[in-house]
């Protein structure tokens, strides 16, 4: 007989990635998670985690073994929903990992849902490529830019990201808006960001002597760049849209646009607050991309 328990620490560690991090959601010390796994692997006589760089992983049996636990946790679960007579307020901590630049943009939205759930403790993690985070199990959801997300990632598309050539008003007054492209005085992207989808634009449409006035390293600076006067650029057309200051130039550059996904590893099946925040964040973040007006 398998122990319920033994099943439900050998679930967490896979959640969150490693046994010391299992140990701290499970409020035991990391001795007690490795112990119940190591019954658990004696009592199936196989190992079920291997560890890779990406941190620990499930071997074939423990894949296996990950949906029957899954099965018995979502029907221990809705055992317990059955019995119990209160909607207890929902409790825990979710870590939600947004690509670097944008993820501020989409903070009111966050703050929304904590309003309405001051019981879940959101962690906010910017980085270059969540995608990345969910792999390594750093984030149990995903704010993701990309075309269609890889096979082993679950979610849902919340609407297509385009970007465009847009120049401050400040800038149109001193400048021709009828110049082309490659006339214009351009802002670009540091080394550190040349390998990105808006540099290598850069590089294949504009002519190496092209004037530029200035390079940035983030999305925040590269639109107060643009913001000051310092030149043009490619700019995310939700938000510089609803910027009075801002002057779209050119129609959207359809090689530019990526779509928005929320996003969660397929290993990991959504639990109750990811459930509510994926069910929050979906809406809110959709009607915000395909509405010109404020957000509220």
């Amino acid at each position: 007989m398998l122990n319920w328990d033994d099943l439900r620490y050998f679930l967490q560690t896979i959640q969150a990635g490693s046994q010391s991090r299992a140990a701290e959601q499970l409020a035991v010390n990391r001795t007690t998670v490795g112990r119940r796994i190591a019954a658990l692997e004696q009592a199936l006589g196989t190992a079920l985690l291997t560890q890779s760089g990406g941190g620990l992983q499930p071997t074939d049996a423990g894949r296996e073994l990950l949906k029957i636990a899954r099965q018995t946790e979502t029907a221990i679960q809705a055992l317990m929903a059955c019995l119990s007579q209160d909607d207890a307020e929902p409790r825990g901590q979710l870590r939600i990992a947004a690509p670097l630049g944008l993820g501020p943009e989409f903070m009111w939205a966050f703050a929304d849902f904590s309003q309405r759930y001051p019981g879940i403790r959101l962690e906010l993690i910017n980085t270059l490529n969540p995608v990345t985070s969910l792999v390594r199990r750093q984030a149990e959801l995903g704010l993701c830019v990309i075309r269609q997300p890889p096979e082993y990632l679950d979610g849902q598309r919340l609407g297509t990201l385009e970007r465009a050539i847009y120049a401050s008003r400040d800038y149109i007054a001193r400048q021709d808006r009828e110049l082309p492209p490659e006339q214009q005085r351009w802002i670009g992207w540091g080394r550190e960001m040349a390998h990105t989808h808006a540099a290598r634009w850069m590089r294949a449409h504009l002519p190496a002597d092209v004037r530029v006035g200035a390079e940035v390293n983030s999305w925040q600076a590269l639109k107060e760049a643009v913001r000051a006067g310092l030149g043009v650029a490619q700019l995310w057309c939700f938000l510089a849209d609803r910027d009075p200051s801002l002057v779209r130039l050119a129609p959207p550059t359809p090689e530019l646009s990526l779509d928005l996904w929320l996003l969660h590893h397929r290993d990991l099946p959504a639990d109750r607050n990811m459930r509510l925040l994926m069910e929050h964040l979906g809406p809110a973040l959709s009607n915000y991309l395909n509405s010109p007006q404020p957000r509220p």
